[in-house]
């Protein structure tokens, strides 16, 4: 016995021109006579099928992006504009007078609002650094610029 599935029989005796769309549900309905579907079009129930379901689904899916647009565009960047700030700037070579590694040179690598910063040491093996983390934070008065 051959398999015959139910759907193929279904759509091989619709018409498609008596098929509409459900506003309420958003499902398809098959109506048996024109006078029935154009009916329910006027009674506002119904509209005309558009696309199949898949290409609405991309298509929704397509507008709703929410990676689409310009982002840095919509929000303010920070900058990196130091020429208010008094004392050493990120990058700056600075020599702790305090400290495990007093008197060694130092990398500016953070300046904080209230005028610490993070330092770390320049031209130590990562190993041979005593400070936890690679870095420490030091106060203005802590630190002496080189000469």
């Amino acid at each position: 016995m051959a398999n015959i599935s139910l759907k193929s029989m279904l759509e091989a005796s619709i018409d498609p021109k008596l098929v509409a769309r459900s506003k309420k549900t958003g499902k398809l309905v098959y109506f048996k006579t024109p006078q029935a579907k154009d009916a329910a079009m006027k009674a506002g129930s119904h509209e005309e099928p558009k696309k199949d379901k898949k290409a609405q689904a991309k298509q929704s899916a397509q507008s709703a992006n929410m990676f689409k647009g310009d982002y840095t565009k919509d929000r303010e960047l920070p900058t990196n504009d130091f020429s208010d700030v008094k004392g050493p700037k990120p990058g700056d070579i600075v020599v702790p007078n305090k400290g495990e590694h007093k008197g060694q040179k130092h990398k500016v690598i953070h300046v904080f609002d209230d005028g610490s910063m993070n330092i770390q040491p320049v031209g130590l093996k990562a190993k041979d650094i005593k400070y936890r983390q690679g870095a420490v934070k030091a106060k203005p008065e802590d630190i002496e610029l080189p000469k």
